[in-house]
């Protein structure tokens, strides 16, 4: 899913608002990090697939896969990459077998999530044991968020919260774009007692309410 529509003529290029989150998902890419390209990484909510055009060129040696709902975004997806792979569905719904995927990634499409704790349940589901997570959303610094009602549904101590009673540990959470984007980074532990919604209770009994606790700025 795009934060902003990127549909713009040849000659115009870009909106500056694609080329910002264009700019924040290149950022959160290079957050992967490692000295070998991951076998397989997973776009959630890929709408027209810029970020895995990055990927591309960053990752070259690894498999690129692309979930969406809007059909009309991946018919775009597929010309702009027609090496890679694309599903149409829904985060809560993958269609991918289990333990098929090394990283997972979906960047601005949190917010839209309609049931967040089973999402993060299907996520840990296709991760391979040790494989890793990045959400990244908005969420503006100095309390300016609460002027950013829209995107209140990706606040960190939810998307924390959400994480674990999926299924997912979370390593920790970081700003980007001047503390303007909150990237919550997690990973499929290696050794689990499988967290399933609706199955298995989770140890987490309550979502939480108040101010988040500090988290990394930079």
């Amino acid at each position: 899913m795009e934060l902003a529509s990127p549909q713009t003529t040849a000659a115009e290029g870009p909106s500056f608002a694609t080329r910002v989150a264009d700019t924040a998902r290149f950022e959160v890419l290079e957050l992967i990090g490692g000295s070998d390209d991951p076998g397989t990484i997973l776009d959630v909510g890929c709408g027209d697939g810029r970020l895995l055009r990055r990927a591309k060129h960053l990752f070259p040696s690894a498999k690129l896969v692309g979930v969406d709902p809007l059909e009309r975004s991946l018919r775009a997806a597929r010309l702009l990459l027609p090496s890679c792979t694309f599903y149409p569905g829904r985060v809560e719904a993958l269609p991918l077998p289990d333990d098929s995927v090394d990283v997972v990634v979906s960047t601005f499409s949190f917010h839209h999530w309609e049931d967040p704790a089973k999402g993060i349940g299907e996520i840990a589901r296709v991760l391979h044991p040790g494989g890793r997570l990045l959400v990244a959303d908005v969420w503006p610094p100095f309390g300016l968020w609460a002027l950013a009602r829209h995107f209140w549904p990706s606040r960190p101590s939810r998307v924390r919260y959400m994480c674990a009673k999926g299924g997912i540990s979370v390593i920790g959470q970081r700003r980007l774009m001047a503390g303007f984007v909150m990237v919550t980074m997690g990973e499929r532990p290696l050794f689990e007692k499988r967290f399933r919604v609706g199955t298995t209770r989770s140890t987490v009994s309550a979502e939480p309410h108040g101010r988040d606790p500090k988290v990394d700025a930079h």
